[in-house]
Order: C-alpha cells, then structure tokens, then sequence
C-alpha cells in the first residue's frame, strides 16, 4: 500500500475547509436576516392584534371612547391572548427599544395610534384603519 492511498494530504483538507468557510459566510447572514424578518413579521401582527383591542375596547364601552393607555391590564378582556415580543420572547411591552410598542391617543380618546418598533424601523396602524375581513365559506 503506498502513502498515497493511506487518506487524504493536507492540501485536499484545506482545500475543503476553504470550501466549506465559504458556503459558512454565505448561508449565516442570509439565515439572520430572515430570522430578523421572521420576528418583525410577528410584531406587525402583534400591532394588528393591539389595534383590534383598542377598537373592541372603544365598541363595548357606550361612549366609544378609546382608552386612554393600551395596556395589558387595561385591554384584559379585549384580547384572547397578550401579544408576544419574539425578540425577548416575553409579553410585549412599551417602550421604544425593538420589540415593543408605544400607544399615543388624542386628549378627547377620539383617536389613536399604535406604533410598533422592528428592527427595520417603526410601523404605525391610526384608529380606524380597515381591518381585513374574515374569509366568508360558501
């Protein structure tokens, strides 16, 4: 049996550690940035789901008014679930780091905004914003 046919030399090991460097750097920030993608996909529907309280809040309430904080404890009742923050993976809270939200309403309740901040930057949802309707079986 010669050297040769004993395994591989080293410059065929590095050869192939090069080679799998290279598809590494590739893949890793791709995968990231989907990740990324992923979580502010949720916090958009996490701002959906705090709209949608807000309005169920203002349509029990015989005044119609929109409360004056959007907050866990003041939409209990309003939402089957808290929304989650998938960047700390707890509830979702306020603030204004990624993650989490802000809730601004007007002094006489007859308006607001909710704002939710991503990693690619804040996305808002005013009152009255057209909510999709559900799908309807024939």
């Amino acid at each position: 049996m010669s050297a040769r046919e004993r395994g591989f030399t080293l410059l065929e090991l590095a050869a192939v550690v090069s080679i799998i460097t290279i598809l590494a750097s590739i893949a890793v920030p791709t995968y990231a940035a989907q990740r990324r993608q992923a979580k502010d996909g949720v916090l958009h529907i996490a701002l959906t789901s705090l709209e949608l309280g807000v309005e169920t809040y203002a349509k029990a309430h015989e005044d119609g008014l929109y409360p004056a904080e959007a907050t866990r404890e003041s939409l209990a009742g309003y939402l089957d679930r808290w929304p989650q923050d998938p960047y700390s993976r707890g509830p979702l809270s306020v603030g204004t780091a990624v993650g989490q939200y802000e809730y601004a309403v007007s002094e006489d309740r007859q308006t607001f905004t909710v704002t939710v901040h991503t990693s690619a930057g804040d996305f808002s949802l005013p009152s009255g914003y057209p909510m999709p309707s559900p799908a309807v079986s024939p």
